[in-house]
């Protein structure tokens, strides 16, 4: 959690300077045996976005984090499946250094677009 704390407000100077969406508070793999906190970002309606994170975490492709809770503040969070296509290490404006997972939302439920939509509004 003290990674994610460093790592978030980095993300959100990155919106500041145009060059993300806004980055969506995301507990990964909820309940699991690797639950952690991270910034999801850039979602569209067709289930692709990366989800960023510390970079002491190693996500490979085809894992298959279960149960991530989007916006966990809200009394109703979003909770879907996703599964990592790919991930690097990246460095954010500001220096902090995160890891970064293509990612594909396994199923769609309608939720999905709607939660999208909210957001491009």
């Amino acid at each position: 959690d003290l990674a994610y704390k460093k790592i978030f407000p980095a993300l959100q100077s990155m919106i500041q300077h145009g060059n993300l969406s806004v980055p969506l508070v995301c507990v990964a793999d909820d309940g699991g045996v690797l639950s952690f906190k991270g910034g999801l970002i850039d979602i569209s309606v067709n289930g692709l976005g990366f989800l960023i994170y510390d970079p002491k975490i190693t996500l490979e492709p085809g894992t298959v984090l279960k149960g991530c809770r989007i916006d966990p503040d809200n009394p109703s969070p979003l909770i879907l499946d996703l599964e990592v296509r790919h991930s690097e290490l990246i460095s954010l404006p500001d220096g902090t250094r995160a890891e970064r997972s293509g990612c594909r939302v396994v199923s769609h439920p309608e939720t999905l677009k709607e939660f999208v939509a909210a957001l491009s509004k």
